[in-house]
């Protein structure tokens, strides 16, 4: 086993896997684009904004590979330091996700109308925002990666928010588990 196998080869697997996503997220945003839908206008600017900034995003990792693998090559103490990329990723994950949520949120609520749930699911999504780029922003200031030890529990206390939220949201129906024949059928209509 290599001595940056752990390090520099974990980035490298993830800015691929990265990438690899961020080709299936742009088909299907062409798919989207390219097929009538009867959608309004906020929608496809909503769509429209997510690829953007997904895109900077991927970018923003490729240009973080570029840094540790590329242009540091020869100082193996560099790894120990911080990218913008890193902590910027917080920040569009949390833009991100919570358009995402918020917009799963509308649809449930308008297929169910539980405005509870609309209710519900729209503030867990922007407290967990606010936690995920206050995060961010927090470890934009930090100049090594040994810092971001402080910031551990709330990081995880984040990351839970979000894997939580999105799994909820996508096991209420209409969007998951207990669906109908119904309900199916009113959403792809």
């Amino acid at each position: 086993m290599g001595a940056f196998d752990t390090t520099l080869g974990a980035l490298l697997l993830c800015a691929v896997l990265n990438t690899y996503l961020y080709g299936l997220t742009t088909f299907q945003y062409g798919t989207y684009y390219n097929t009538e839908f009867n959608d309004p206008l906020w929608i496809k600017s909503a769509v429209g904004a997510l690829f953007c900034v997904d895109t900077v995003h991927s970018i923003s990792v490729i240009y973080m590979v570029w840094v540790y693998l590329i242009e540091n090559m020869g100082d193996p103490t560099f790894v120990a330091h911080s990218v913008w990329p890193l902590p910027f990723s917080a920040i569009v994950i949390s833009i991100i996700a919570v358009g995402v949520q918020n917009f799963l949120s509308l649809r449930i609520y308008r297929l169910l109308d539980q405005k509870w749930l609309l209710i519900l699911f729209g503030c867990v999504s922007t407290g967990t925002a606010i936690l995920g780029f206050a995060l961010g922003v927090k470890l934009m200031t930090m100049d090594y990666l040994a810092e971001y030890m402080t910031v551990k529990p709330q990081l995880t206390a984040w990351l839970t928010m979000e894997v939580a939220l999105d799994t909820t949201i996508s096991g209420t129906p209409p969007c998951g588990i207990g669906h109908s024949p119904d309900l199916e059928t009113s959403i792809l209509d």
